[in-house]
């Protein structure tokens, strides 16, 4: 299926996908049409591999549906199954959560497929989260230097979708001489979106501080990371919240 969010490229099965449900499990595959352009591939891709090529109506009305990320709530069908990134599990989306109870849907969150023994999660795209987050905060940070007419170090780095493989991304940040990289950058968490994170200012040999969540968890008035703020430029947050936890910072209480 195409993706509905903002600037989400990917698409969850791959033409050979495609070619081994259809001719290894006999199952018949409807395509949305266009859904794999973002990702370089075409219709007629997902045709000569014996999908069905079909419009967003229909591909809506399938009994199973496939995506990279979670549904437009409104799309939902009474008894349908889904497969996808479903950020439900930490009450994320209870809007969400509710309307797969109320309409009987059957789904298969990918972010909570473990493996049995361990209990480790099979899928997990939190440290590319990370990469792609960090990488783009430190374009947004540059671009406030430019608004404050200060030189910003990351003007040739273009946004991270734009480059065809990490390493290319990566090349073009170690172009960058470390000693006209002024920012401070702090990460919240020690997890898979932190580590991913630190790769990216890894290219740059710019390490950051790492504050622990009780760092970040408000303690009465204020959180301990209020003793780090005047020495922070970029802030990286890298643990859940859920809805109704108390915000570690206002945007009121931002100034500079």
């Amino acid at each position: 299926m195409k993706e509905t969010k903002v600037k989400e490229t990917r698409v969850a099965l791959t033409p050979k996908s495609i070619e081994y449900l259809v001719e290894h499990e006999k199952h018949l595959v409807c395509v949305e049409t266009g859904a794999g352009l973002g990702s370089g591939f075409s219709d007629r891709d997902y045709q000569r591999h014996g999908a069905k090529i079909v419009p967003t109506e229909v591909a809506y009305d399938q009994p199973l549906l496939v995506r990279v990320k979670e549904p437009p709530i409104e799309t939902l069908q009474q008894g349908q199954t889904i497969m996808g990134y479903l950020h439900v599990e930490k009450g994320q989306n209870p809007e969400l959560l509710q309307a797969l109870i109320d309409k009987n849907v059957t789904a298969y969150a990918f972010e909570e497929i473990r493996d049995v023994q361990t209990g480790k999660r099979m899928v997990n795209l939190g440290f590319e989260a990370g990469v792609a987050g960090m990488f783009e905060g430190l374009r947004t940070y540059g671009k406030i230097r430019e608004k404050e007419r200060k030189e910003n170090p990351f003007k040739e780095i273009k946004p991270v979708q734009q480059y065809k493989t990490k390493e290319e991304a990566y090349e073009e940040l170690r172009n960058i001489n470390p000693h006209n990289i002024a920012a401070r950058v702090a990460i919240a968490g020690y997890g898979n979106v932190s580590k991913g994170a630190q790769e990216v200012l890894a290219q740059l040999s710019h390490p950051p501080l790492i504050l622990t969540r009780k760092e970040t968890t408000r303690n009465g008035s204020k959180p301990a990371i209020w003793s780090y703020l005047p020495n922070i430029d970029v802030l990286v947050n890298a643990v859940v919240w859920k809805p109704g936890d108390t915000r570690v910072l206002e945007k009121n209480e931002l100034t500079r």
